[in-house]
């Protein structure tokens, strides 16, 4: 029995010797098993934040690229207000799209990165909200451009009845240059015991009167002249052989031939009286027409037919 029990005590010993051993070993690998699967979840970890902050940014991505379109399509005077903008978030995309195809990427990467999309969010906010904005003051501008066109539409139509307008007053003005003249007669006259008297045929006819009266209520006239132009039925310009006929110039261009010419004085507003007498050697059958002629513009007729 003595000789069993050192035994038993060896064995005992041996055996605690070998507990603590597996003891020992087993906490070594399990350290060594702790160690690696807290690696191995961090590495998921940071592959799945990565993923999650991969999809906010395609669908930050996606929106972005919708609203750009929007803003370009919006017009080129917008699209240059918008050029800077526009290029910040172009920045921004460009830097996220570096972190995030990294093969190592950290916690301070993706906490930028994190950050950078938020930014980018807010810079999308943004030109979203100043795309409104312009399209508000682009309708706006709009309005005005129409309500401006309306009101040039407006002024061409007044000025054209300016235009019209003044082209008559211009023309009464030009006319007020001009004598009106009134009872013009052309009248044949037989003469017997030196009195005058009217015919109607061309056998008894000595001479003709002219009578007509001309007024003008706006100029006043020094040795202002008048033509006086008498065709007979042939329409041939009765002229006489002295100083008294010749020709002048017409508004309508061509020189005109004249019977007669007469002088005066005229006050404006005044209504004058004129006549005068008019010999011939024969008398013919037929119409005799008489035109008043003023600084170039007929003011007045009157017509005799003889028998």
């Amino acid at each position: 029995m003595k000789d069993i029990k050192p035994l038993l005590i060896a064995m005992l010993a041996l055996g605690l010797a070998g507990t603590w051993a597996y003891h020992l070993y087993d906490k070594t690998r399990y350290t060594r098993i702790r160690n690696t699967v807290f690696v191995k979840d961090s590495a998921a970890i940071a592959d799945a934040v990565r993923d999650s902050l991969g999809k906010a940014f395609s669908l930050v991505e996606r929106q972005l690229d919708a609203r750009l379109d929007s803003t370009i399509n919006a017009g080129d005077s917008i699209e240059n207000k918008l050029q800077s903008r526009v290029r910040e978030i172009n920045r921004l995309k460009a830097e996220i799209n570096d972190i995030l195809n990294r093969q190592v990427v950290s916690k301070a990467d993706l906490s930028q990165a994190r950050s950078m999309i938020g930014e980018l969010q807010e810079s999308v906010d943004g030109l979203h909200k100043q795309n409104l904005s312009m399209e508000e003051e682009k309708i706006q501008l709009q309005g005005m451009l129409s309500e401006i066109s309306r009101n040039a539409d407006s002024l061409q139509k007044n000025i054209s009845r300016l235009n019209s307008e003044n082209a008559g007053l211009m023309e009464k003005i030009s006319h007020g240059a001009y004598f009106i003249a009134s009872e013009v007669r052309l009248a044949a006259v037989s003469t017997k015991n030196n009195k005058d008297q009217e015919t109607a045929t061309s056998s008894r006819a000595d001479k003709f009167l002219v009578m007509f009266s001309i007024q003008n209520n706006i100029n006043q006239y020094d040795n202002e002249e008048m033509y006086i132009v008498i065709t007979d039925p042939a329409k041939k310009v009765l002229r006489k052989s002295d100083w008294s006929s010749g020709t002048f110039d017409t508004k309508k261009g061509g020189r005109q031939d004249y019977t007669r010419i007469i002088r005066f004085d005229y006050e404006r507003g005044e209504k004058k009286d004129l006549r005068f007498t008019l010999d011939l050697d024969e008398f013919e059958k037929g119409t005799y027409v008489m035109q008043l002629w003023h600084r170039g513009t007929l003011v007045g007729q009157a017509s005799n037919t003889l028998n």
